[in-house]
């Protein structure tokens, strides 16, 4: 520190004891830091009183002189002011008490040097003439001892003789011009008679006096006079005697009120320590009490021993007040008072000698840690029981992704435990650390050896750091992974485990959660750990596997979370058709499921992946991951799998009364290939832009399922198509005439069950044809097929029996079926044609073909049926050059 320099004193002059303020630069760190105020050379620390470093306050000294200002301080040395100050004598009047004599014959002085003589003129005027009292010099002409010579010699040193000469001529011929005054009696008494009447009339008037108290007191007139001066010379000196006792009083009175003032500041120091306690001003107790401790601790004066007695007494207590006071701050850092923490600790550090207040206040903090965490356990446990009770609504996406709602009343006990939990954590052992790094280093006070330093950083390490980030962790682990050890990951998403670790309500606050502890890690991160030289590697090993369990797990509950939904997906299909040229009909259900999966992909992107501190690595890098990863994603497309399959059953709304049963199956059929074929490539690509692993495998083997759905639910279709067609033939058969094979009339027209059943397939085929077209040739092709075997069943069933008539009919029937079937193409013609041929074969015989009138017959017939069915027939024409129909056939 620089030396102390004074730049101002007001005021610069007094009497002793004048209040001076000194001003300047670098006067002290505090009181005790003041070594020495010397004005005019005279020590004057005593009444000196240290305010600021550019401030002293004091008094001047008692002394008449002229001097500089000295200060001299312990921390920066001597210093002199540049300015004098003068010290001037103290006035005494006529009621200033004194301990000195005064002379009084100066106090009324006056001039007697001269005296005024009335002269008077020759022309009977008068005039004054100053007569000097002392001689004057020799060659003053006027004077009685006027010396010639001297005043030649002084006056007229450099005149010639002659020159002298002249001017005594001209000398004595003005003397002997000028008229001579003479100075009689009788002359006196004219210039000076009324001085002289006055005089004799004073002279008559003490005359007459006199005469009269001659003869009142007698002739000696001096004895009362004698005896009131001797009274009064008595009365003097008692007056004297009582003013010497007063002032040998007032002497000591001085001396006794010149102590109290010289240590005033020990005689207040116990009031004003409890002044100041209640003030809260603890550094002005702690300078008091040492700057006190230091002047009077060994003194041998009783009173002074007694004084300081009572001061440490009050010390004590203040010392068990600081306490109070540090157990207190300690526990209750989360209101940011650690500045306040230091002080104490600095406080108690001064005051016990023996005391390590840091340490202690570094273990305070961790218990104080472990025991508020463990409450906010307890009120955890307590508010889970409630919420068992009575649960609250699941919270919205919005909401739980927003982490400024720290008192949203949805949030579950969960994401309330890890709130308060954080914010707990992060205050406390932000404290801890810092505090611990200023202990360590040797910034707070610190008293210990460089073994018992090392000791306690090892404590500090283990005990204090490294249990507080697995207590935290592991409160995390009982939160938010219940049995965590036993948890597999790799799970489908029918495992029980995963379904009774999670609740539905929760899962969607995980993001939140996982953030919320990402945030703490980073928090941590930012601890400088070398400054204790700890690495941070090993100590936040804990809390880096849990976040990564804790993010593998919030992956699987969500898509877990997302497939239980898609799985509902069923319960929302409303059948609202729409139009596809390429896919046929179809439903919004496909398009729901692509929504849900962007959705949660889009959840996890920004609330699980991308929330991760620089140090981290890609979770997808990871083998495990990967495989985890590729299953939860099948599962979740299987989950839309299983909600087409029970779309088909969900009830119908009053609107799509009019959509059969078979109409919902083929829609389903379509919704199925629509997924195939647009949404699982599309969500492909989503996979691949969001940085997911390869997804090939997953949506080849996806694809492959919904295709055998769509087999599935196609031959399901065709087998009760197939059975509404063939099922009725024989019926229709035996409808008109229970032995129609017996008939013995010659047939005019094609057979009813003939017509029913090409009404039939028409049906079915408009059916199939309004929901999916491109499915029309496949179904047809193997119902057509159907009916055909049938009626080659029937052939074979009644061939032995018929009629000539009736197989007659029968080739009739045949020859119809096989003109229809023939408008169905060159390629359902040639498929179908060797059955036409074996049910002709069976019936048929030769005669019946060789017979020109039966042939004719037979042609007539057929071809008025031709006629007269030729719309019917028509709709068998299945288009077959649309190469769109083709390919997606194929």
């Amino acid at each position: 520190m620089s030396s102390p320099k004074v730049t101002g004193i007001s005021p610069k002059e007094g009497p002793p004891r004048t209040k001076l303020t000194i001003r300047g630069e670098n006067l002290g760190c505090n009181q005790s830091d003041l070594l020495s105020v010397k004005i005019c050379g005279i020590e004057c620390l005593i009444y000196s009183e240290w305010i600021t470093p550019q401030k002293i306050i004091t008094k001047s000294p008692n002394c008449m002189e002229t001097g500089p200002v000295i200060i001299t301080t312990e921390s920066g040395g001597t210093g002199t002011s540049m300015i004098q100050f003068k010290a001037l004598e103290q006035s005494i009047g006529l009621t200033t008490p004194s301990g000195v004599w005064i002379d009084e014959q100066n106090i009324f002085p006056f001039d007697s040097s001269t005296t005024a003589l009335v002269i008077p003129n020759n022309d009977g005027s008068s005039h004054t003439k100053s007569m000097p009292m002392l001689k004057q010099q020799q060659n003053d002409i006027l004077s009685e001892s006027f010396n010639p010579s001297m005043y030649l010699v002084e006056n007229h040193k450099n005149s010639s003789f002659e020159q002298l000469k002249k001017e005594y001529r001209i000398q004595f011929e003005k003397n002997q011009s000028e008229p001579k005054n003479t100075l009689d009696s009788n002359t006196f008494l004219k210039a000076n008679i009324v001085s002289i009447m006055d005089c004799l009339n004073a002279l008559n008037a003490l005359y007459l006096s006199f005469k009269k108290d001659r003869q009142e007191f007698g002739s000696d007139l001096t004895v009362k006079i004698d005896e009131y001066i001797k009274s009064a010379n008595e009365e003097a000196h008692a007056i004297f005697d009582n003013i010497i006792s007063r002032k040998d009083d007032a002497d000591s009175m001085r001396n006794a009120l010149n102590v109290l003032q010289r240590y005033r500041f020990l005689f207040n120091l116990p009031s004003n320590i409890d002044k100041s306690m209640q003030r809260k001003d603890y550094d002005v107790v702690i300078n008091d009490f040492f700057r006190a401790k230091n002047l009077f601790s060994d003194s041998s004066v009783n009173v002074f021993r007694k004084v300081f007695l009572e001061v440490e007494q009050r010390i004590q207590s203040f010392i068990l007040t600081l306490r109070e006071l540090f157990k207190q701050c300690a526990n209750n850092l989360e209101d940011n008072n650690i500045d306040e923490l230091k002080k104490l600790i600095k406080y108690l550090s001064l005051l016990e000698e023996n005391s390590d207040p840091a340490w202690d206040a570094i273990l305070l903090i961790k218990q104080s840690l472990f025991d508020k965490i463990n409450q906010c356990r307890q009120q955890y446990l307590s508010s889970s029981e409630v919420t068992n009770d009575s649960k609250t609504s699941s919270p919205s996406t919005n909401n739980q992704d927003n982490p400024d709602q720290d008192n949203n009343p949805q949030k579950p006990p969960q994401v309330l435990f890890i709130d308060k939990t954080s914010k707990l954590f992060d205050r406390l052992f932000m404290d801890l650390f810092r505090l611990g790094c200023a202990y360590l280093n040797g910034d707070l006070y610190n008293k210990n050896s460089i073994e018992d330093l090392k000791r306690k950083r090892e404590i500090f390490e283990k005990d204090l750091l490294t249990q507080s980030i697995k207590l935290l962790c592991n409160e995390y682990r009982n939160v938010l992974l219940p049995e965590a050890n036993n948890f597999n990951y790799h799970t489908t998403s029918t495992n029980p485990t995963l379904k009774d670790h999670m609740d539905q309500d929760f899962v969607l606050w995980l993001p939140y959660c996982l953030r919320t502890a990402v945030q703490c890690y980073s928090n941590l991160l930012k601890l400088d750990f070398n400054l204790i030289h700890i690495q941070n590697s090993g100590l936040l090993k804990p809390i880096q596997t849990f976040i990564f369990d804790l993010r593998l797990y919030t992956l699987t509950c969500l898509f877990t979370h997302k497939s239980n939904d898609v799985k509902n997906l069923y319960k929302k299909e409303v059948w609202n058709i729409q139009f596809d040229d390429i896919y046929g009909v179809r439903t919004n259900l496909p398009l729901q499921f692509e929504t849900k999966v962007i959705e949660i992909l889009q959840l996890i992107r920004d609330s699980v992946i991308q929330i991760r501190t620089a140090d981290e690595m890609d979770i997808f890098t990871q083998i495990n991951v990967k495989g985890l990863i590729k299953q939860l994603i099948q599962n979740l497309i299987n989950s839309f799998l299983y909600a087409l399959e029970r779309s088909a059953a969900n009830p119908l709304s009053e609107q799509n009364r009019n959509i059969t049963d078979d109409n919902r199956s083929l829609i389903v059929l379509c919704n199925c290939s629509y997924t195939a074929s647009y949404v699982l490539p599309k969500l492909y690509e989503i996979f691949e832009k969001y940085g997911y692993p390869d997804m090939t495998q997953v949506i080849q083997l996806t694809q492959k399922k919904f295709k055998d759905l769509e087999n599935k639910l196609l031959d399901s279709f065709i087998e009760r198509k197939r059975d509404d067609v063939i099922g009725g033939i024989e019926t229709s058969m035996r409808f008109f005439d229970e032995n129609w094979f017996q008939e013995k009339e010659m047939p005019k027209d094609v057979s009813y069950y003939i017509k029913e059943t090409i009404l039939n397939l028409i049906y079915v085929q408009s059916e199939i044809y309004k929901i999916t077209p491109q499915l029309v040739y496949k179904t047809m092709l193997e119902i057509l097929m159907a009916t055909i075997i049938e009626i080659e069943r029937l052939c074979t069933s009644y061939s032995k029996q018929l009629s000539d008539a009736a197989r007659i009919q029968m080739l009739v029937d045949i020859n119809a079926i096989e003109l229809v079937f023939r408008k169905t193409g060159q390629e359902f013609h040639q498929q179908l044609q060797p059955r036409i041929d074996n049910c002709r074969d069976l019936v048929c015989q030769i005669s019946d073909i060789q017979d020109q009138t039966i042939r004719k017959l037979i042609d007539d017939v057929t071809n008025r049926f031709c006629q007269s069915m030729r719309l019917q027939i028509s709709c068998f024409n299945f288009n077959l050059d649309n190469g769109n129909i083709i390919n997606l056939m194929n």
